[in-house]
C-alpha cells in the first residue's frame, strides 16, 4: 500500500507540472559558513577571499586579507566553532549568527549572499 501511494503520489507531481524526483534547493549556507571561518582562522587568506562576495572582493584587496587572516590565525586560531544559526533568509540574502567558545569573536547577523550558485560572505 505504501508503494501504491508513493507511485500516486509521483504521479500527482508530475500531472501538476512537477517533478518526481525531489527539487534541488541550491547551495546551503551553513557549509559556506564554516569553510569561511576555517579559512579565515587557519590563515588562509586567499581562500577566504575567494569565498567573499565579488563586491566584497572589489572593496577588501587580497593582500589585506592575507594580513587579517594571518592575525586571526595568530590570535584566535584555535577557536572552535560552537554554532551556526541563519537568522533570516530570504531569496539570495540572508544573515547568519555564528558563535565560537572564545565569544570576542562571535559574528551577530552576518551578511551573506547567494552569488554565482554559491553562498558568500557579504561583510564588508
Amino acid at each position: 500500500m505504501k508503494r501504491v501511494t508513493l507511485c500516486l503520489l509521483g504521479l500527482l507531481l508530475v500531472a501538476c507540472g512537477g517533478s518526481a524526483e525531489t527539487a534541488e534547493e541550491g547551495p546551503e549556507l551553513e557549509p559556506a559558513v564554516r569553510a569561511y571561518s576555517a579559512a579565515y582562522l587557519s590563515g588562509n587568506g586567499d581562500e577566504a577571499h575567494a569565498l567573499l562576495t565579488a563586491r566584497c572582493r572589489e572593496r577588501t584587496p587580497i593582500e589585506e586579507l592575507r594580513v587579517a587572516a594571518a592575525l586571526g590565525k595568530e590570535q584566535y586560531g584555535t577557536a572552535k566553532l560552537t554554532s551556526v544559526d541563519i537568522v533570516e533568509e530570504s531569496g539570495n540574502l540572508a544573515r547568519v549568527t555564528y558563535r565560537y567558545d572564545m565569544a570576542s569573536i562571535d559574528q551577530v547577523a552576518e551578511p551573506w549572499a547567494l552569488e554565482d550558485g554559491a553562498w558568500r560572505n557579504d561583510d564588508c
